[in-house]
């Protein structure tokens, strides 16, 4: 990182909290990285694609290109039942 730079952590599981914003602070960045911690996904709806928390915030703001393609996997899936 540059002296202008600045970055962010971020995790769809919400593991770090505040830590989630952009910053120049190198310390509160690698504290946030030492925070991180994989989780597998253990949650299965099998009447739906599957999708993360991350595209579930971009449908919920109105991202047409997220909406779309869910739509259509959704349509797909019901078509073959």
């Amino acid at each position: 990182m540059g002296n202008k730079d600045i970055a962010a952590i971020t995790s769809s599981s919400g593991q770090i909290g505040f830590l989630q914003q952009f910053m120049d602070n190198k310390v509160a960045l690698r504290l946030a990285v030492a925070r991180l911690n994989y989780r597998a996904n253990t949650k299965m709806d099998m009447d739906n694609p599957p999708m993360s928390e991350y595209i579930a915030l971009k449908i919920r703001e109105g991202d047409e290109q997220a909406i779309t393609y869910y739509a259509h996997k959704s349509c797909s899936r019901i078509a073959l039942k």
